[in-house]
């Protein structure tokens, strides 16, 4: 079975690393499927998200979705000790995170006025897509 390394530094000199495997040494496909679950996660919060914000309202989704399913996606990603626990984070962040692009918008183009309706309900979006490519330009710098 493959197994997860880490560099660790033995003294101040990057010449002389030495590799010690995790407690977890688990199979590629197992790995892959931990990855796929934050889309996972996202592709059931599109499926169900509608009829949620129809049945609780906008801003009570948000409101229920932001601080207890981050929150908790996020604590269960911290905390764990197994793949499943992970898997389970980054499903329930997933979730969360698939959640808030249907929402939001919805909640924004109700309440502003018509005059600024288009702008700020595509701002979201915008911002979102803007925080991506800020991501991707961090990644590709420390390559």
């Amino acid at each position: 079975m493959p197994t997860l390394i880490v560099n660790v530094n033995v003294d101040d000199d990057s010449r002389h690393k030495r590799q010690e495997p995790l407690a977890w040494q688990e199979s590629n496909d197992l790995l892959y499927l931990v990855c796929f679950a934050l889309q996972l996660g996202a592709l059931f919060s599109g499926l169900i998200s509608g009829q949620v914000i129809n049945r609780f309202g906008r801003r009570r989704t948000m409101l229920l979705v932001a601080a207890p399913l981050f929150l908790a996606g996020w604590a269960l990603i911290t905390f764990a000790h197994n793949y499943p626990m992970i898997f389970a984070g980054r499903f329930v962040t997933g979730y969360a995170g698939g959640t808030f692009p249907l929402a939001v918008p919805i909640y924004v183009s109700e309440v502003t006025e018509d005059a600024l309706r288009g702008v700020l309900g595509s701002l979201m979006v915008l911002m979102l897509v803007i925080g991506m490519l800020f991501s991707f330009e961090i990644g590709r710098a420390h390559v």
